[in-house]
């Protein structure tokens, strides 16, 4: 990626760089992608940024506007970007993009605006770097988890240096604390879904998309169910055909089934009121917003790895600790099971998780790395902020591959399951292989 040009450093250091005009590229529905752009936005709004968000109005609006964030609803209209470029004049624009080429207004704009022109950075939503125009306009990319990234450079069979991070670095998606718990608050929204005082409930939150499920909970829980009768399982907008599956009684009896919802304050309610979090995406997560607020919350946590897709579970999730990495479904069953039997266990990885997901993803610091990235697309210099995330990223990386399979099951605990994972690993990267090579 190329850096900053000379004109917009000029630019940006004669404003001192102090405050910023920025322009912030999004959606504002209720994914994960949306809420960390309304959270960067308004954190940068607190710290006397002046902070556009050319995004449509939406669930999140009332809380950018509560910080002072203008919100404009123009990100799909060519015309009335390229208007407001050259009127308004930000420093920066924000874009959050999937990372792979997609219809996008800004670079359709860029050509006609007149120097000097805003730096462009990039939250890199899905660690694709397959954006061809991107590549050229783009200043700094940011992936949304350091997994994210090393898996970014594997899938361009690039090794990742210091020099390649230059230009590119990880902001966490920002996980604000959890409220703290409300014990009739829980117990009226077990009642509502007929939960009894002493049954255990796993939740699996999410949205639709097919690419984002598969019936493996479900599986999981109709064979721990075998060991702990009092096991429930609740899924959150799962696609139709595994909501008639389930109405079928495919999986057997405990599972309910709710649409999403932009009712925040129930879905936080919902993670005080659930025991587990039981999360196993088809094609892994990039960040993982459902499992780092149910991490917040005090749930332990179980996932399966991913290493054919996307798998920042595995960076979020630390093994044996705040909750488990499995390589197959039968080795989910059996720990929620052995988890449904044990609440100490559980409050004990609760709490472990909830530590260390706010940790890792504390807004403050998240919203001053990404200001240091401002300002040095702005003329300034990288920093020790910077220069420590690059340092921590190349340790990480070396040693991603292994923490993939540093699963809770040994080979000999499901030996055919087990080998039953790797299998599938081995066909899903060829598969993705010969995908490319069929583009060229």
């Amino acid at each position: 990626m190329r850096i900053a040009a000379p004109l917009t450093t000029i630019r940006a250091t004669a404003r001192g760089c102090d405050s910023m005009k920025i322009a912030v590229w999004s959606g504002s529905g209720i994914g994960g992608t949306e809420k960390a752009a309304t959270l960067y936005a308004a954190g940068l709004a607190r710290r006397g940024h002046a902070v556009d968000f050319l995004g449509p109005r939406g669930p999140r609006t009332l809380s950018l506007e509560q910080h002072g964030v203008a919100v404009l609803g123009i990100a799909q209209d060519a015309r009335q970007l390229l208007e407001y470029l050259r009127t308004r004049r930000p420093d920066v624009v924000h874009q959050h993009v999937p990372g792979y080429a997609m219809p996008n207004p800004l670079y359709e704009v860029w050509p006609e605006l007149p120097p000097p022109k805003p730096a462009l950075i990039e939250t890199n939503v899905f660690g694709r770097v397959e954006d061809r125009t991107g590549e050229q306009l783009v200043q700094f990319r940011l992936f949304i988890s350091k997994a994210s990234a090393a898996q970014a450079f594997r899938r361009q069979g690039r090794v990742m240096t210091p020099e390649s991070l230059r230009c590119q670095s990880v902001v966490y998606y920002p996980v604000e604390p959890a409220t703290d718990p409300d014990p009739a608050a829980r117990a009226a929204l077990r009642q509502a879904l007929d939960i009894g005082e002493h049954e255990v409930l796993a939740i699996r939150v999410g949205q639709k998309s097919p690419v984002k499920w598969r019936t493996w909970e479900c599986q999981a829980h109709a064979l721990a169910r075998r060991r702990m009768p009092g096991l429930r399982l609740l899924l959150m907008e799962p696609p139709d055909e595994i909501q008639r599956a389930v109405e079928q009684g495919r999986f057997g009896p405990g599972i309910l089934v709710r649409p999403a919802t932009s009712d925040f304050a129930w879905l936080q309610t919902l993670y005080q009121a659930a025991d587990v979090m039981i999360h196993a995406s088809d094609f892994g997560e990039s960040f993982g917003y459902t499992l780092a607020e149910a991490m917040a919350a005090g749930l332990p946590v179980i996932v399966r790895t991913t290493p054919w897709g996307d798998n920042a579970q595995v960076e979020l999730v630390e093994n044996g600790v705040i909750g488990c990495v499995c390589a197959s479904v039968p080795e989910m069953a059996r720990r929620l099971a052995e988890l449904a039997g044990d609440a100490p266990r559980r409050a004990a990885w609760g709490q472990a998780g909830r530590a260390r997901i706010l940790r890792l993803a504390c807004p403050e610091t998240e919203v001053t790395v990404l200001e240091a990235v401002l300002h040095q697309v702005c003329g300034g210099q990288p920093g020790p902020l910077l220069d420590q995330r690059a340092t921590d990223l190349l340790a990480f990386a070396r040693g991603f591959a292994r923490r993939e399979w540093a699963v809770s099951e040994g080979r000999w605990v499901h030996p055919l399951d087990y080998a039953g994972a790797r299998l599938h690993d081995f066909y899903r990267r060829c598969r993705r292989i010969a995908g490319k090579l069929r583009s060229r």
